[in-house]
Parts: C-alpha cells; sequence; structure tokens
C-alpha cells in the first residue's frame, strides 16, 4: 500500500484513520461533539453505510450510534438510503460547514434579539443589595478609584477611555504596545478623538516592522521617539484625569493583557510629570511628505 511522509510505515488506510483523530478537533469547533465529528467525517471516508458496520468501525455502541446518526439528520449534515438495512450519507463537505455556520449565526442573531431586555433586568438589580455595616471596610470608597482591568475588559476601557477624552490624550507605545493596538483597532479610535479635537502626544518605539503604522499615527498625532519602552511603564492619559497603565509585557494577547486603571489625582499626576520627563528628552517623529 502507498504511505506519506506524515506516518511513515504505515498504509495508506490507517494513515486516514490517524489523521482523522489528529483533526476532529477542527470539526469540534464548527459546534459538533466529538462522537458526532467522528460519524460525519467516517461516512465521508466509507460513502453510504448502514449504522450497524458504521457502530462496529467506530466501535460506539447500537443505541448511541442511532442517538448520534439521528441528531447529525436533524442538523441536516446527512442524508438516509431507502434500503434495506438504512444507509446513511454524508451530505458534501462545503455544505455541512455552511450549515454549521448558520447555526452559530442564527444562535448570535438569537442572543442579540434578547440582549437588551436581559441588560434591562441586569441593570435593575444592580446595587440593590446592602451590605451588612459590619462587612464593609473604610477603604471601600476609596478602593473605587483603583481597578485591574483583565482582557476585553482592558481593551474596552481603554476603548472608553479614548472616546470621553475631550480635551488631550497622552499616551506610550512600545513597538509590541503598538502592534497590539494596530490588531485591535484602537489606532482607529484615536484618530477618530483627534478628528473631535482632542490633542493627542505619544512617545514611540519605532521599528522596521511598525513604521507604517508610527506613519499613520503622525498623521494625527504629535509623536516623539524613544527607545526600549518596553521596559518602561507603558500608559494612556486622558484629559489629566485618568490613567491606564498597561501590566502586561510582551508578546500581548487580548486574553492575557491586563492593565491598572485610577483616576485618583495624585497618581494619575505623578503619570503625568513622567510622560513630561520622557518627553523633554525625546526625538522628534518626522515624515516627509
Amino acid at each position: 500500500m502507498l504511505e506519506t511522509d506524515r506516518y511513515p510505515g504505515i498504509p495508506i488506510d490507517q494513515q486516514r484513520i490517524l489523521e482523522l483523530e489528529d483533526r476532529i478537533s477542527e470539526l469540534t469547533n464548527f459546534g459538533l461533539t466529538p462522537l458526532q465529528a467522528k460519524v460525519y467525517a467516517r461516512l465521508l471516508m466509507l460513502g453510504p453505510s448502514p449504522a450497524r458496520y458504521l457502530g462496529s468501525v467506530l466501535g460506539i455502541n447500537r443505541v448511541d450510534t442511532y442517538r448520534i446518526l439521528r441528531g447529525l439528520r436533524k442538523r441536516g449534515l446527512l442524508e438516509v438510503l431507502m434500503s434495506e438495512p438504512s444507509k446513511y450519507v454524508a451530505v458534501e463537505p462545503s455544505r455541512a460547514i455552511e450549515i454549521l455556520i448558520s447555526e452559530h449565526e442564527k444562535q448570535i442573531t438569537d442572543l442579540r434579539s434578547h440582549s437588551r431586555s436581559v441588560v434591562s433586568w441586569l441593570d435593575s438589580i444592580s446595587n440593590s443589595e446592602v451590605i451588612p455595616p459590619g462587612l464593609q471596610s473604610a477603604n471601600d470608597i476609596s478602593a473605587t478609584h483603583f481597578r485591574l482591568k483583565y482582557g476585553i475588559q482592558m481593551v474596552d476601557s481603554l476603548k472608553k477611555l479614548i472616546r470621553s477624552s475631550q480635551v488631550e490624550i497622552l499616551k506610550i507605545w512600545s513597538a509590541p504596545g503598538l502592534t497590539f493596538h494596530t490588531q485591535e483597532g484602537l489606532l482607529a479610535e484615536f484618530e477618530k478623538a483627534a478628528t473631535r479635537g482632542v490633542k493627542i502626544r505619544g512617545l514611540v518605539e519605532i521599528t522596521n516592522g511598525n513604521i507604517e503604522d508610527v506613519r499613520y499615527l503622525s498623521q494625527f498625532a504629535v509623536l516623539r521617539s524613544a527607545k526600549n519602552l518596553s521596559t518602561t511603564l507603558r500608559y494612556t492619559i486622558s484629559d489629566s484625569k485618568i490613567v491606564l497603565v498597561n501590566a502586561t509585557q510582551a508578546p500581548l494577547e487580548q486574553a492575557d493583557v491586563m492593565a491598572f486603571w485610577t483616576d485618583n489625582n495624585t497618581i494619575v499626576r505623578g503619570f503625568a510629570e513622567d510622560f513630561a520627563r520622557k518627553w523633554e528628552t525625546a526625538d522628534a517623529v518626522n515624515f516627509a511628505d
């Protein structure tokens, strides 16, 4: 029998079985259970097959085999040949994936249609329960001015900070940070703020890989370049009222990022002074037309 380089020494038929096991998670990502994915993929390999034979090939008992086949049939992922015994046929892959994607799209549509009522209910119960006096801390009020933001919260907080800015934004971009901002579509938020009349000043770490992003930024922000910004504090200051301090080292992924948020006047002023010192020693960024 033929062999391939991926599974040397193994006959081609067995290689296909091994590949099915290796890649089954790609189908589960579309909403199938592991067993559903195995049954669908094996039907593609076998062609029209009776349930008993399919179950024996996969090592699945009779009850589970029919349950899985019934579920796939209801979802439109297989057809039944009217023979004796009945045989099952997997629909073509492009149609199967289209069906699974449509299921996800419908779920999202349904969630959106119910989102307003759920948000309204959650808003109605927000802060509706009083903490017993004995459990309250003298630091509770001041603690609301210091928060840690994780993952999507950090990204959302940065967007909110930019969108609420009225006068000036001070920003430090390390090279990995600038890449992250590009990937998350955050640079466009700064451009919109500048269009509203917000003054943007930024310190940026320039590399061969981010020169185009820096060029884009320079169209609406006053920039100065500095080195080794990845090893210093990176932060965003809005209107001298709020600071969001990046607390994550590169490489940056949305799920892993973390930031420290505060509107404490003393701390915000300290970061503003730090920015001013760095700004004075940085080099101007100019691009020739």
